[in-house]
């Protein structure tokens, strides 16, 4: 049986919920990481690894720690799914997929929109352009611009799904009414709409259910850190 060490707060509750709704042996530890000091939060981290006997950390906590963090959780034998956003390149990124290959570990992103079962409908032979809309009226608490913290869900669909099509815009802000829209216009001068604003779908379930298959084949998860490297590097920076 998959178990889940849950580290984060607000967004790691719902990690949590979402793990024991599907019943995963899943715990959640908290952390301030808002004012830490930098050393004690990771000697912190450290502690909370070592005394857990869960096979995967899924780390809902800001992600400019996530290479020391990494380190750590390898060092302890142990699966990584990161939320996004990735901000590290090639180089950075690489030394970690050595180290999940020498520990034959493996890692995930939480790039959840693209299990969305409208992306699934959409023939990219006859696309001609895509306009990505993603806004929140919600300012992050992280100081992550909204490129990087709400564009990086588009960024994932688009090199996952779309990245033939070289016409297209991503707009994100902060402080906007809500609004989470993908407009596909085809060839044939027809539009096709994704509106998830209000999404009910179970994405998350769906990314973990691919996750623990992709652990039990004993293969690297398609939507892993250097898939989430390559979004970073040629949407993001």
């Amino acid at each position: 049986m998959s178990s889940y060490l849950v580290i984060g707060n607000r967004w790691g509750n719902v990690i949590n919920t979402i793990l024991n709704n599907l019943y995963k042996k899943s715990k959640i530890i908290r952390v301030n990481y808002t004012n830490a000091n930098r050393k004690d939060y990771l000697k912190l981290i450290d502690q909370i690894i070592s005394n857990s006997d869960a096979k995967t950390v899924w780390l809902a906590v800001p992600p400019h720690d996530y290479l020391d963090i990494s380190r750590i959780i390898i060092k302890y034998q142990k699966n990584i799914i990161y939320e996004k956003p990735w901000i590290f390149n090639n180089k950075e990124t690489q030394e970690l997929i050595e180290l999940f290959k020498i520990n034959k570990l493996f890692n995930a992103v939480n790039f959840e929109f693209l299990y969305l079962n409208a992306l699934k409908k959409i023939d990219i032979n006859n696309l001609n352009n895509i306009n990505y809309d993603f806004h929140s009226i919600n300012k992050t608490k992280y100081k992550i611009s909204s490129k990087l913290e709400l564009g990086s869900h588009l960024a994932a669909i688009h090199y996952a799904k779309f990245r033939e099509i070289t016409d297209y815009k991503m707009r994100t802000s902060y402080n906007k009414k809500n609004l989470r829209k993908i407009s596909f216009n085809f060839k044939e001068k027809e539009e096709f709409v994704i509106d998830f604003t209000s999404n009910t779908e179970p994405l998350i379930q769906r990314l973990i259910i691919d996750f623990e298959q992709s652990l039990n084949n004993c293969q690297n998860f398609k939507y892993d850190i250097n898939f989430a490297s390559n979004v970073y590097s040629l949407y993001l920076t």
